[in-house]
């Protein structure tokens, strides 16, 4: 059979547990997500390094509507925060806490750089919920497999990389089915070495985080 056509063929298919719509899924997150106007949670990445080592960041993700981030990192560069976006629109960096070193930056920057290609202005739940549903339609290219868990939802797919053009990545997703938000995701090349995991914990919806909370010292 001719490449072309076995891959057109494989991405016409898919396996999901009985009962579950990817669309629903989508609804459900979409639907949940609605009613949050802030949230806060604990995120912990991992990414291989030399020699079959890993390296881990965890850092506090704030989120407030329409779209303001604060992240507050805690390993490594423990104390460094990151505004976006800070009255001049640009992402404000403060490294290590220390105040003479604000920077005002574009969220592009290469002092913001991450290998994933994921900039600071990418990483509300809203956008990762958009793009689950995204991989599991027109950013498809493979197999997609959908499964249940006793407490989460677990979403498999080959996709076009969410944030590098010309790429392809195989995501899996873990939605909790008690808040209908995504808990986790692991991300790896077609061929199946790792390139990152993302777990989100400790999630507060709505705990009423303030506008000044944007703002490091009236920034």
């Amino acid at each position: 059979m001719n490449s072309a056509i076995f891959l057109a063929l494989l991405a016409t298919l898919s396996f999901a547990a009985e009962g579950i719509d990817p669309q629903e899924i989508v609804r459900n997150m979409e639907l949940a997500y609605s009613k949050v106007d802030n949230y806060r949670m604990e995120v912990e990445i991992t990414k291989p390094a030399d020699e079959g080592a890993w390296k881990e960041e965890r850092f506090t993700y704030t989120y407030k509507r329409p779209n303001q981030i604060r992240i507050d990192f805690h390993k490594p560069h423990g104390g460094t925060i990151v505004v976006y976006p800070a009255k001049d629109g640009k992402v404000f960096l403060r490294p290590w806490g220390w105040r003479f070193l604000d920077f005002h930056v574009a969220p592009d920057n290469i002092l913001l750089a991450d290998p994933s290609g994921q900039r600071v202005d990418q990483t509300d739940l809203g956008l990762l919920i958009r793009n689950i549903e995204r991989c599991m339609s027109e950013g498809r290219r493979g197999l997609l497999e959908i499964s249940e868990e006793e407490r989460s939802i677990v979403v498999e797919v080959l996709s076009e990389d969410l944030f590098r053009k010309g790429e392809n990545t195989h995501y899996t997703f873990v939605i909790e089915k008690e808040s209908w938000l995504p808990t986790e995701i692991r991300e790896a090349a077609p061929g199946g070495s790792p390139k990152r995991r993302i777990v989100f914990s400790e999630i507060e919806l709505n705990p009423g985080v303030k506008e000044s909370f944007f703002r490091p010292d009236g920034e």
